[in-house]
């Protein structure tokens, strides 16, 4: 018995392609990128990037798709949707909840008081710079805690 999970490559095309083309080309329009960067942003070889663009059938995952689904909506409205602030508030309140963390804990990773962190949680107001530091320390107190090293 094997603990992988089974990778199902599903064959999409006519209409099914057309939605990945659409969000493809969008992408590359809206923010003027090239097929390189889009790869990239997308996490997907060059080579599937413009299979999806120019052929009638591909292979894709459900993961794939869900990630070219996600990634594209997030692209288009999710960054632009909500405030910065809001953001780092929202990312605060899935670490505690992800890692079972308290403010305190949290507080002290950050390196302020947890009063200060607690004002930030709650929209209270806090000096900018106080701000910008906590918002910064939770976008790489998330990118760290989610990082494989391996």
């Amino acid at each position: 018995m094997t603990s992988q999970k089974e990778i199902k490559h599903i064959e999409i095309s006519g209409e099914s392609i057309n939605v990945y083309k659409k969000e493809i080309q969008s992408l590359t329009s809206k923010f003027d990128l090239n097929l390189k960067q889009l790869s990239k942003l997308l996490n997907k070889p060059l080579t599937k990037i413009n299979n999806i663009i120019h052929q009638e059938k591909i292979d894709l995952t459900d993961h794939e798709k869900e990630n070219i689904q996600h990634k594209s909506a997030m692209l288009h409205y999710g960054l632009s949707g909500i405030e910065a602030k809001e953001r780092a508030q929202i990312i605060l309140d899935t670490l505690a909840q992800e890692f079972d963390l308290s403010l305190m804990n949290i507080s002290k990773l950050l390196d302020v008081s947890e009063k200060e962190l607690l004002n930030f949680k709650e929209n209270i107001p806090i000096e900018r710079n106080l701000e910008l530091n906590i918002c910064v320390n939770i976008i790489m107190l998330n990118f760290t805690l989610h990082q494989n090293f391996l």
